[in-house]
């Protein structure tokens, strides 16, 4: 088998925007992290940690050799996985309203004029985010998913697997993925403020050799070298 699953939680260290859609000048957040967001991320620091100055080159690897699963909250326990019911929406056992009272807040700013300390006209805007501490307890906010990742190798860059560490090499140039890559890095909108900050727990990245995914419906099994998902 070519491709192995591992699983991952990271803490919620600030604010999480991850853009949705815009409603007048209120700027919504999906709660959730899809693989996308972690690949264009990862792409990005990867980039700088090896000392290439092609994004797209080291992209391309990264999609070859990694597949991304998405990332949902989780605090204590309790996993937070979005489903259809004949209730609606769910995420856990909460209702989309209850969800979003515990997790969901927003915050408002505007540009203002250097002239006149007035605001700029059209640029209030309100940003929606996954809090980083539940709103109604104050627990810490975690994020938790799976990504399936392989031996190999293209334009010198290369994904190896040995003493159970993960390696990213080229040119010389060693990376440890769980220490040096996935250990700290920012996603989704907003970044410049201080948004999106994750911070990888260590102990909890680790691999799972079971056909099932833990928490997560479904079972997965490799196809024609592919990561397929089969669900009921």
């Amino acid at each position: 088998m070519n491709w192995h699953l591992y699983m991952w939680k990271f803490r919620l260290k600030s604010p999480l925007h991850v853009g949705f859609h815009k409603v007048m000048h209120f700027y919504r957040t999906r709660a959730y992290v899809p693989g996308k967001l972690l690949w264009g991320a990862l792409t990005a620091k990867l980039t700088s940690l090896l000392g290439i100055n092609d994004y797209q080159k080291v992209g391309e690897f990264l999609k070859k050799a990694i597949r991304f699963g998405y990332l949902y909250p989780y605090v204590e326990g309790q996993f937070y996985f979005p489903k259809y019911t004949e209730n609606g929406l769910m995420f856990g056992s909460l209702s989309l309203n209850e969800f979003e009272k515990k997790f969901i807040s927003s915050m408002a700013s505007a540009a203002i004029e250097p002239e006149s300390l007035t605001a700029e006209e059209g640029m209030l805007h309100e940003v929606e985010f996954v809090n980083p501490y539940t709103l109604d307890e104050g627990k810490p906010v975690y994020l938790i998913g799976v990504l399936w990742m392989r031996e190999f190798t293209e334009n010198k860059i290369e994904l190896s697997r040995s003493d159970n560490k993960l390696l990213i090499t080229y040119n010389g140039i060693r990376v440890d993925f769980k220490s040096q890559l996935a250990d700290r890095f920012q996603i989704g909108g907003e970044r410049r403020y201080g948004f999106g900050l994750l911070k990888l727990s260590e102990e909890e990245f680790k691999e799972n050799s079971a056909g099932e995914i833990n928490n997560f419906p479904g079972k997965w099994n490799e196809r024609d070298g592919e990561v397929c998902i089969s669900l009921s």
